[in-house]
């Protein structure tokens, strides 16, 4: 098994509880450690998504394969205050769009479960 695409998908799963954690402190002080563990398990996976996906693509294609990954990314940038938006004036309860946000991570994880290991260069 490649161990990027292990580090990837194991801190995907931890992102998921924690963005729920992170979502709901009440104290500034709790706020304050779960911010930091939101921030750093939130951008663990970030640049062994990117190496991925260069590795996956190949040389001549590396650079389309992450610009529509950029594209996708930026997309749900735009669309997911909308739908979190949304779901909290359907829901009235903020704490759904936390949920709502932690279900990311758990499809990302979901996505690499069928990827191919042996087309990824350790």
């Amino acid at each position: 098994m490649n161990k990027r695409l292990t580090l990837l998908g194991v801190s995907l799963l931890i992102i998921a509880p924690v963005t729920v954690l992170f979502g709901s402190q009440t104290t500034i002080t709790a706020l304050t450690i779960w911010g930091f563990v939101f921030g750093f398990t939130s951008y663990v996976a970030n640049p062994h998504l990117t190496i991925l996906i260069s590795e996956f693509a190949g040389k001549q294609y590396a650079a389309t394969a992450n610009g529509t990954s950029n594209f996708f990314f930026q997309m749900a940038s735009m669309i997911g205050p909308w739908i979190l938006g949304w779901s909290l004036d359907l829901t009235g309860n903020f704490s759904v769009v936390w949920w709502l946000m932690a279900a990311g991570p758990v499809l990302g994880a979901l996505l690499l479960i069928p990827v191919n290991a042996a087309n990824v260069a350790d």
